[in-house]
């Protein structure tokens, strides 16, 4: 399957590389582990951290943080 299609002006992203996301951070995941994953957009940060709560949701505890301009600027100190 490609990994993207350009559809009117907008890249649809394949989800099964938001899945393999979540697999490869569960795979390493550890206490003390920081992950930093860079995305094209904001669409793409908001599909991958939606896929991590459904994923996460009842395994482990994680944190997630978006970091993008209109993500207001107190949520992404929580990154730091």
């Amino acid at each position: 399957m490609d990994r993207f299609e350009k559809v009117g002006g907008r890249v649809d992203v394949n989800p099964q590389l938001f899945e393999a996301c979540v697999g490869i951070v569960e795979a390493i995941a550890q206490p003390g582990i920081c992950v930093l994953i860079f995305l094209p957009g904001l669409s793409e940060i908001e599909q991958v951290h939606e896929a991590f709560q459904v994923a996460t949701s009842k395994k482990c505890s994680m944190a997630f943080h978006m970091l993008h301009s209109v993500v207001p600027h107190e949520q992404q100190k929580l990154a730091l």
